[in-house]
């Protein structure tokens, strides 16, 4: 179930910050203007066309969704939440719809399908936290808006054939549901009590309970293929990267990661702190910064000093980034080689989330979002 933290306090008549959801990171800055600006030597380094357009953003209450074509924008008009999809080369508004007051999660897109939360529940609120959840998922036409089903529960996973909902219900008597994409009718359904964590690891769902006890279905029918148990405490979380399954445990001494096979549920080891998926690595941090590891083995394949955070560009690269300087780099996954001639750039101005496709770069600054041609 997803969880929103809204961690600081809020001005006089303002509304409380939230801090944007993450399956495996807390909140990463990056600036990708970097990236065009490193790898020259090795892509044709792609020049800024101008900024295309840009609209008001307010990263502590709205979310966005990027695809090829399209923007889709959850934001708050005079404290009135909407959905609203933009072309993402004019920025015309292609519709806009009504959206309730907290979106849990930001919505996916799949096979012409928008799938965002239509309603929510507060099960912890003071002026400084709200925690809430997702209780009723709606799905749209991407072209058009209209609303093609509802249905009860959270999104958990979106293709282009199904959406996995977790419901509630009644009692907190956990549902998983996997419903067609187009209409909303259930493919197959099982209970899931005391549900914990659940992640989707390439064709197979895997589920946590609060005993540590671990299912793996199938994604296409919902079968058992696989339990088995893992030390389990309160804060472990479960996470998928670089098609291993990831347990993170927490206690007096820091955080300890456990990697998985997802079809046999064999450990294959371990490593202090968290992993995140660096394609086709497994990145971790030691004093010495940011590692690669073999996600079979553990073994180390290469180490960046100084960095301590790493986010994927695409299939063969990564930004490394440092917390305490701000310098970034440009790296091959695979290797840990920079990539291109130049040497460490730094994060000079407020770019918060930068996302890019293929020709464009989308960034919130100064309170706005900014799509820039790139060609």
């Amino acid at each position: 179930m997803t969880i929103v933290d809204l961690d600081i306090a809020p001005e006089a008549g303002r509304r409380p910050r939230r801090a944007m959801p993450s399956r495996s990171v807390a909140l990463f800055l990056v600036g990708l203007l970097t990236l065009f600006l490193v790898n020259g030597s090795v892509r044709p380094s792609p020049p800024f066309g101008g900024v295309l357009w840009s609209a008001p953003y307010d990263r502590d209450d709205d979310t966005m969704t990027l695809t090829p074509a399209s923007l889709y924008l959850f934001h708050h008009d005079a404290g009135v939440p909407a959905l609203k999809a933009y072309d993402l080369a004019s920025g015309a508004l292609r519709w806009s719809v009504p959206a309730p007051d907290v979106l849990a999660q930001a919505p996916s897109v799949a096979g012409g399908v928008i799938v965002a939360p239509d309603d929510f529940e507060r099960y912890f609120n003071r002026p400084d936290l709200l925690l809430a959840r997702t209780t009723r998922t709606i799905a749209r036409d991407v072209h058009t808006g209209l609303a093609l089903w509802r249905a009860a529960g959270a999104p958990e996973d979106v293709t282009d054939q199904s959406v996995l909902l977790v419901d509630a219900g009644a009692g907190g008597a956990d549902q998983l549901r996997n419903v067609s994409l187009r209409d909303g009718r259930t493919l197959w359904s099982r209970p899931v009590p005391g549900l914990a964590s659940l992640v989707v690891v390439g064709d197979a769902v895997v589920t946590a309970a609060a005993n540590g006890r671990l299912t793996v279905l199938r994604h296409v029918d919902g079968a058992v293929t696989r339990t088995g148990k893992v030390p389990w405490s309160e804060g472990t979380r479960l996470s998928a990267a670089a098609g291993r399954l990831i347990v993170t445990r927490q206690d007096a001494t820091g955080q300890t990661s456990t990697v998985y096979r997802p079809d046999t549920l064999a450990g294959l080891w371990q490593a202090d702190g968290p992993l995140t998926d660096c394609r086709p690595v497994l990145c971790g941090v030691d004093p010495g910064g940011l590692i690669g590891y073999d996600p079979d083995t553990g073994a180390r394949r290469w180490q960046a000093s100084a960095m301590t955070v790493a986010q994927p560009v695409g299939d063969d690269r990564i930004v490394a980034s440092s917390e305490l300087t701000g310098a970034f780099r440009l790296l091959d996954p695979a290797t840990g080689r920079r990539v291109g001639t130049a040497g460490d750039r730094y994060l000079l101005g407020a770019l918060i989330g930068c996302r890019s496709v293929p020709g464009y770069l989308v960034c919130v600054q100064n309170a706005r979002i900014t799509v820039t041609a790139v060609r």
